[in-house]
């Protein structure tokens, strides 16, 4: 499907036209998450290359690095080694992802939904307040870190309120294309007023 583009016009069916049953016996859905990213890893460094050679055979621009950059899997494989080098093995951390990373927990790894239920993804918060309160009671049960992962970074600027708690008491270690991360193993000097808030992002190491 990624290299079809490149042989020819792409029309839309708007009506479907088959079904992907999902069931613990799917070749792919039935991974691991470990399993899963380095499968699309791999597929995706397959189609790049493949995608190259045929772009130039077309005479057309190929730039399989940008391509790479931009990658899903690619991203979120860079993600996850700075998430392992960052955070130590075995401490809980907070993950605001909408759910759309599919990251399992490990012996060392040991992901929190966020908002959660039961362990499970329980959708976005309704306010400020409900996801402040959350997010407390989930650092009161042991979570040592929070980390927002890219495509979920909109909620820094919708839950503001949440976002100045955050920074006004926390530092951010960690702030890239990929990643913003709170450590809350330790809380920020008191501040006030936009001193405080200004402080707290100063102490966000980028990358």
């Amino acid at each position: 499907m990624e290299l079809a583009p490149l042989f020819g016009k792409v029309k839309r069916i708007l009506k479907p036209q088959g079904f992907y049953r999902l069931h613990e016996g799917n070749n792919y859905a039935g991974k691991l998450f470990d399993e899963k990213l380095r499968h699309g890893v791999a597929l995706y460094s397959l189609f790049f290359c493949r995608m190259s050679k045929h772009c130039l055979n077309l005479g057309l621009i190929a730039d399989p690095e940008a391509w790479e950059q931009n990658s899903w899997f690619h991203r979120l494989d860079r993600a996850t080694r700075e998430i392992a080098a960052l955070i130590p093995p075995g401490d809980i951390f907070i993950l605001v992802d909408e759910d759309n990373w599919g990251m399992d927990a490990n012996s060392t790894r040991r992901p929190v939904p966020f908002l959660e239920r039961d362990g499970q993804y329980w959708g976005k918060p309704a306010d400020d307040v409900t996801a402040i309160r959350e997010f407390e009671r989930l650092r009161h049960s042991g979570a040592n870190f929070i980390v927002f992962g890219w495509p979920a970074f909109w909620w820094l600027d919708y839950y503001s309120g949440l976002h100045h708690h955050l920074r006004s008491a926390f530092p951010c270690v960690l702030q890239n294309d990929r990643l913003v991360v709170f450590d809350l193993r330790a809380r920020l000097p008191e501040f006030h007023g936009s001193n405080k808030a200004r402080n707290g992002t100063q102490r966000c190491k980028q990358i």
